[in-house]
């Protein structure tokens, strides 16, 4: 069953709307969630600036900063420590809706379309998720990866190729 196309629209206006919305929210707010702090000061740290490395800290995810660091290292271009937030910030909500295009996908291949589209709009509308979509914590990217295992994995026992099993490994 194929969802009807001013359904699929409205669908698409929703999600782009809230993007917007979203994108705009966070040119206003500021990051208050404290692994937030952490992550983007050990990317700091790892771009050549000063971090007090508390030894709780030491506790999270390394890579996450890693990835974190060139854009951290921006500063060095002049850039501002703001406008390095405001990116980190903006990828990170790039990736949340990411996360929730891929779980309509995922959605989709076990329910019927329609289904499909509410799950994924309830959950960009559900609080938390509008709270955290934009914070540069790993959270979202790892259940990110998680969707699109599960989605590469429903994919290969339908046809069992080489790429679809290397993109679950990924």
């Amino acid at each position: 069953c194929r969802m009807d196309k001013p359904v699929s629209i409205l669908f698409k206006l929703a999600f782009a709307g809230l993007f917007l919305f979203m994108k705009a929210l966070i040119m206003r707010l500021e990051i208050s969630n404290y692994d937030s702090y952490s992550y983007l000061g050990k990317a700091n740290y790892n771009a050549g600036f000063h971090y007090y490395n508390e030894p709780e800290l030491n506790t999270h995810s390394p890579l996450h900063p890693f990835l974190l660091t060139p854009i951290a290292a921006l500063q060095h271009l002049e850039v501002s420590s703001k406008a390095v937030l405001k990116t980190v910030q903006l990828i990170a909500l790039i990736l949340s809706f990411a996360f929730i295009g891929s779980s309509y996908l995922l959605l989709k291949s076990l329910l019927p379309q329609e289904l499909a589209a509410l799950g994924a709009l309830l959950m960009m509308i559900q609080p938390v998720f509008l709270l955290f979509s934009f914070e540069p914590i790993v959270d979202l990217p790892c259940s990110l990866l998680l969707v699109l295992a599960m989605r590469f994995y429903l994919r290969y026992r339908k046809n069992l190729c080489l790429k679809n099993l290397i993109w679950i490994c990924f």
